[in-house]
């Protein structure tokens, strides 16, 4: 008895001095983690159990979490009120569970996955000096057995002393977060003065989120930006992989509807064999953010980003978060970006405008006459058919002129009118191509219209016209003597797709994200770079799309979209 009793002071003085010596150490360590680390391990040894987690709430999205968990060395979340610790914060009472395959709160799960085999749990709340719970203590298998009531008892006087410090140092943490957040902000923000395009606005952010958590990698896929952003040199070889496999990986990032941490050891093979096999490394932890953009008038970008971090560092759900608000906010300041550009181009065509209105009358007053001198040389020239067939052209030519002075100064004022009608496809192509071909032979180049087929869509077939010779001129301006062009038509369930393929030189990375915007223009010695503007316009006022589709081989392609009449029109 009197063994057992001294055995008991020597335990109660050493548990003693452990608390002073916690209290020491809490009342300057600020560090959570190392604080969290701490204070597990000294429970352990005080309390001479096998194992301790702490589990802290987080509010803002209704989970537990801990860094320090029975064999797990990450960081883990899990729903509130679910589990024992769910049990001991929802009645802020402490629970002895000496038996726990028999309590319906105990989640066996865990011991099936690890082999381990849990005896006993103890488990305290962690209360602050608002009697606010903050958290609690789990103790996992007391050395002598079962836990009992002194060792509840000092548990909880260990729970009240911790509970100030973790509280503290997560404030202090979230404090720094914040500042941390607002340097990287400001930094992102200020590049909107200095950068020339939308492409190094969107390289440079997130080089500064890079920074700002030390990832080896960013990957970012949006709209027609594709970029891969290391410390690691990366060969051109597996950037024109990314980009050729472009389809592969959007189906696989389109999974992840929102932000998601992925672990090594997790259950997203695909997402691993995809990257490792594009960047050739070994990958560490992954986060996964759905990134929008929003365009002014138009259909919003939509895309991902994707953030590898070293295999010997592991991220934090406190990385997802921290880099889900600064992705966030970058989509904000390209939006900004968008909004400024939008204004100056608005003002450049006001200008236009203005320039275009000068000198209108001065054209069109001799093209009116050219145009009435045509039509009498067409009805006072009997029997002389060649001569009316040249009047005939230069009528449809100079109205051709007229049309298209009109329109770009309806353009620069913002009135396009859209004369709307149904119209067999077939027709339109066949007549193209027939102007096409005349030009493509002129510039040595093979021309072939593929794929014509009887389908009707209600569209204003001039203007229609006017985007695809818009596509076709442009390329047969950069194609050399016996390189090729096609025109093609795909016929789905509902909706045409045309389809301009040449085998030139194709599009530069350095314009690709800007392509369709008002002044872009690249390998050509004229043109105001309205051209693709004003195609785009064209086809989105049509309830339609332009795209550039990305083939993975030389050339370029342009995709035109258009919905299919849906009243059948009987074929003539």
């Amino acid at each position: 008895m009197e063994l057992a009793s001294e055995l008991e002071f020597e335990e109660s003085q050493a548990r003693l001095f452990g608390l002073l010596e916690v209290a020491r150490y809490m009342s300057y360590e600020k560090d959570i983690d190392k604080l969290l680390l701490y204070i597990a391990n000294q429970v352990r040894s005080s309390m001479n159990c096998d194992r301790c987690s702490i589990f802290l709430i987080d509010e803002a999205h209704q989970e537990f979490w801990s860094k320090v968990h029975i064999g797990v060395e990450r960081e883990i979340r899990f729903p509130l009120g679910h589990g024992i610790a769910g049990l001991t914060v929802k009645t802020k009472k402490p629970l002895i569970i000496n038996d726990p395959y028999s309590h319906p709160y105990f989640n066996r799960e865990i011991d099936k996955q690890t082999g381990y085999v849990t005896k006993s749990i103890m488990c305290v709340p962690l209360i602050n000096f608002h009697n606010k719970v903050i958290g609690c203590f789990q103790a996992i298998n007391a050395g002598r057995g079962d836990f009992n009531e002194d060792d509840q008892d000092y548990l909880l006087a260990f729970a009240a002393q911790a509970a100030s410090a973790i509280e503290s140092a997560i404030l202090l943490r979230e404090r720094e977060q914040q500042i941390k957040m607002m340097d990287v902000i400001g930094a992102i923000e200020r590049l909107l003065g200095s950068v020339q395009s939308e492409a190094e606005l969107l390289e440079l952010a997130f080089s500064h989120l890079m920074d700002s958590q030390e990832n080896e990698t960013c990957i970012v896929d949006v709209g027609h930006f594709r970029k891969v952003i290391s410390r690691k040199p990366h060969s051109p070889s597996l950037m024109d992989g990314l980009r050729a496999n472009k389809a592969e990986g959007r189906s696989i990032l389109e999974s992840y509807n929102k932000p998601e941490l992925v672990f090594k050891a997790g259950a997203h093979p695909e997402l691993f064999q995809w990257l490792g096999r594009e960047l050739k490394e070994e990958l560490g932890d992954i986060m996964v953010i759905p990134l929008s953009i929003d365009q002014p008038g138009q259909r919003a970008d939509h895309g991902h980003v994707v953030l590898l971090q070293s295999p010997t560092e592991a991220h934090s759900y406190q990385n997802l978060f921290f880099a889900t608000a600064i992705v966030g906010r970058i989509a904000q300041v390209v939006y900004q970006y968008r909004l400024q550009k939008q204004f100056v181009t608005q003002e450049r065509l006001a200008n236009i405008g203005q320039l275009t209105s000068t000198i209108v009358h001065d054209i069109r007053n001799p093209l009116t006459v050219v145009l009435g001198y045509a039509e009498m040389l067409e009805e006072d020239t009997p029997d002389k058919d060649a001569t009316a067939q040249f009047g005939k052209v230069i009528a449809r030519q100079t109205n051709r002129i007229i049309n298209m002075i009109q329109e770009i100064l309806a353009f620069t004022r913002g009135e396009q009118v859209f004369n709307n009608e149904v119209v067999n496809v077939k027709d339109v192509l066949e007549e193209v191509a027939q102007l096409v071909q005349l030009d493509a032979d002129k510039a040595g180049v093979t021309f072939l219209c593929e794929g014509v087929t009887d389908a009707f869509i209600e569209v204003d077939a001039e203007k229609l016209k006017r985007v695809i010779f818009n596509l076709t001129n442009n390329a047969l301006e950069v194609l050399q003597k016996g390189q090729s062009l096609k025109l093609t038509c795909l016929k789905t369930p509902s909706s045409i797709e045309l389809r301009v393929i040449d085998s030139g030189p194709g599009i530069p990375d350095s314009i690709k994200a800007t392509l369709f915007d008002a002044f872009v223009t690249h390998g050509k010695s004229g043109g105001t770079g309205l051209g693709l503007h004003i195609a785009k316009e064209i086809m989105v006022k049509m309830q339609g799309s332009l795209e550039v589709e990305e083939r993975g081989e030389p050339g370029t392609c342009f995709v035109m979209t258009l919905p299919l009449h849906k009243k059948p029109v009987a074929v003539s």
